[in-house]
């Protein structure tokens, strides 16, 4: 009896489940404004979740409110307008566009929403607060005015917040202001796909974010384009972006553009930990710090991103990194820092006490007062200790001294090491680095080539010089020393103005005077020749020894960190034997100058590209029937098979491919032949058959299109 009391309960369990679910979900509406309801606000209050709110295009002068709608779980409300440009919420001024409070499950799409005003308030346009799993996506939000928000506020919310268009929003208040396009407190979510566009905060206090303000909050902020927003006031921060108190969140492949701010023209990060990945900040201003990004005490890795033509007042044309004290565990990795400017300090970089590790990045044609690529620097009592590594830092312009690199005030635990720091130009002295002041940083293994206004400049200063390659400094010196006391050991001096390898200093233990035997330095590439003097002449304790184990080679790519340096690829397209690259990183063609174009080829040739030397850097090439044109030195024209590279691999038909098949950092070539792979796994441009010295694999089918990749 008992069982079968128990059988008929989960039935009939299971039954009103089943009905009241159905019931539910039956009962879930469509909502149509004006014919159902004359106001969407009507609408609002008659629906229940699950239900869809369609409003006919437009123009409701209303101030619309979700409060204390939906739960836990509860289906969504959708709010929807037929038609985005012509479905318009405008309340003339009278309140905000849309409130939603402790609120659950709404999505609201496809709506103008203008002429909103939150009079000392949060979110002219649209005001999220204390509510989760609201969706505001497809809109377009102009012209509102808010305190917090000119356009939108999300205050302790989680939200998604997908493809809008924000323009011409204003924060604005007689004391302070926050966020002209959108402001974010406490709240959580996706920002992605918007754009933010002429947005501006106005105060006579605070005034930051122009575009977007973040304060303890942590969403995901990609795919956006943050343009012509701009922050005034006595302390206006973050013309595009501005993120305080915020720690977790990422800032990803987002877009930068013409965005102005007092400090951090695009964006400025303050008291926050982040991840900022694989951005364009082009043509941001700051009229005193940061013209693409200003960071104070901050533990963000920025990796990926590019740096082009932004402006600073006082330093840091591309990016100023300020007070970020013990955080050398974070980076500033793998970026393009090319064509920024300050009128003083750091056209490209600019370290203020700071200990972050500065590696792997391209920094060139930058312009300053004082350190053109980058500048370090300290206050009283407070050290930078950075570890600038395996960077390009290559024509470069201080109008006053050091065009490459600046040092000041730096400990002993600073390190310059493993840079190519090469044609940058000093109107005053040190082309290529000046150390001065109190700084005692290492500057090891760097190679430091035909920078105008000489190589090293140190002033007062006691830095420790070893394992370097100053070379080809005709018109000035290779070190010299001012009113300091040092002694450089184990370097390579050579080719400076007769006589003035060095001046005020003279050379230690192991230095020589010798052509390194480049090969190729008009073609960039650093690498030292067989038969080099500098090769196993840097210091001979095995703590300098090479990756390799053997003993320290001076220059660039000697000493046990030495990395192959890697950069974000670019664009390019190939047209009737005519290569044009988008050398600058920015995504638009500038000319041969500022881009690069090349001839090489033939216009029925199949191009391709690939790092041929291994030197990080991508090089054209051709395949004509069966033979193959490599620009080895990357110098954009045919050389011949001996400078170059030529080779017969595989047939007239077939596809070619390109990789690092083998992981040695130099990429090989290889055929795809009806679903087959035979790849050049050692490199020698033959084929020397399958398994053991080269390889071969089915991969796909006869019709498929071959890709290789990092995956």
């Amino acid at each position: 009896m008992y069982h079968t009391l128990k059988g008929r309960l989960f039935l009939c369990l299971t039954f009103l489940m089943i009905f009241f679910s159905y019931a539910t979900t039956s009962s879930a509406r469509t909502i149509k404004v004006p014919y159902d309801y004359q106001t969407i606000q009507a609408a609002v209050n008659a629906a229940s979740p699950g239900d869809v709110i369609e409003v006919s295009p437009g123009e409701y002068r209303e101030s619309v409110k979700f409060i204390s709608k939906g739960y836990v779980g509860s289906p969504i409300i959708t709010l929807r307008g037929v038609n985005q440009q012509t479905t318009v919420i405008n309340p003339g001024g009278a309140g905000r566009g849309i409130r939603i409070s402790t609120s659950y499950n709404f999505k609201i799409s496809n709506f103008t929403i203008k002429g909103g005003v939150a009079d000392n308030g949060f979110g002219g346009g649209i005001f999220v607060d204390s509510s989760t799993g609201v969706d505001i996506s497809n809109n377009i939000i102009t012209n509102n005015t808010g305190v917090n928000g000119g356009g939108v506020a999300l205050n302790n919310s989680t939200v998604s917040f997908l493809t809008n268009l924000i323009k011409d929003n204003t924060a604005t208040s007689s004391t302070e202001a926050r966020g002209g396009g959108v402001f974010l407190y406490s709240s959580h979510g996706v920002i992605s796909n918007n754009q933010i566009l002429n947005n501006s905060t106005n105060g006579p206090a605070m005034a930051p974010g122009g575009g977007l303000f973040l304060h303890l909050s942590d969403p995901t902020v990609s795919n956006n384009v943050f343009s012509g927003n701009q922050t005034t006031g006595a302390q206006h921060y973050g013309g595009g972006l501005y993120i305080y108190d915020s720690s977790n969140f990422t800032v990803l492949n987002n877009t930068f553009a013409d965005n102005r701010g007092l400090d951090g023209g695009g964006m400025a990060v303050i008291k926050s930990k982040a991840a900022i990945l694989n951005n364009r900040f082009y043509n941001n201003t700051a009229a005193r710090y940061g013209g693409g990004v200003y960071g104070w005490d901050m533990s963000s890795n920025i990796e990926g991103n590019i740096f082009n033509q932004n402006k600073a007042g006082s330093g840091g044309g591309g990016i100023l990194i300020d007070g970020s004290i013990g955080n050398s565990a974070h980076a500033f990795k793998n970026n393009l820092v090319i064509g920024n400017s300050s009128d003083d300090w750091g056209g490209g970089v600019d370290l203020f006490v700071s200990t972050y590790e500065i590696s792997i990045n391209k920094i060139e044609k930058n312009t300053a007062f004082r350190g053109g690529g980058v500048l370090i620097n300290s206050t009283s009592g407070y050290y930078s200790n950075p570890d600038v590594n395996n960077n390009l830092i290559t024509e470069n312009i201080a109008t006053d001294w050091g065009g490459g690199i600046g040092i000041g005030d730096v400990g002993q635990s600073g390190k310059i090491r493993n840079n190519l720091v090469s044609n940058n130009q000093a109107l005053g002295s040190g082309g290529g680095i000046v150390v001065y002041y109190t700084a005692t940083p290492e500057i090891i293994n760097n190679t430091i080539f035909n920078n105008p206004g000489g190589g090293i400049r140190v002033d007062e200063a006691v830095p420790d010089i070893m394992n370097n390659i100053i070379a080809s400094h005709k018109d000035s010196y290779g070190i010299s020393a001012v009113t300091t006391m040092f002694t450089p050991f184990y370097n390579d001096v050579w080719d400076s103005l007769v006589g003035h390898n060095y001046e005020g200093v003279s050379p230690g233990t192991g230095s020589i005077s010798a052509d390194p035997q480049f090969i190729n330095s008009s073609g960039d590439d650093f690498h030292l020749q067989i038969g080099s003097l500098c090769i196993n002449s840097g210091n001979p304790n095995i703590s300098y020894n090479d990756v390799d184990g053997t003993r320290n080679d001076m220059g660039m790519y000697g000493g046990p960190y030495a990395k192959p340096i890697i950069f974000p690829e670019k664009i390019g397209v190939f047209r009737n034997r005519f290569w044009y690259l988008d050398y600058s990183g920015n995504n638009g063609w500038d000319g041969c100058s500022d881009d690069r174009c090349y001839t090489f080829g033939l216009a029925t040739d199949t191009p391709f590209v690939g790092d041929w030397n291994g030197d990080g850097r991508k090089k054209i090439g051709v395949k004509r029937g069966e033979n193959w044109y490599l620009d080895y030195n990357g110098n954009g024209k045919w050389d011949g098979c001996v400078i170059d590279r030529c080779y017969t691999f595989g047939l007239a038909t077939d596809v070619p491919v390109v990789g690092d098949w083998s992981w040695n950092g130099v990429d090989k070539i290889g055929v795809f032949r009806n679903g087959n792979w035979y790849l050049d796994y050692n490199g020698n441009g033959t084929w020397d058959g399958c398994g053991i010295i080269d390889r071969c694999y089915t991969f796909g089918l006869p019709e498929d299109k071959p890709l290789s990749g990092k995956w």
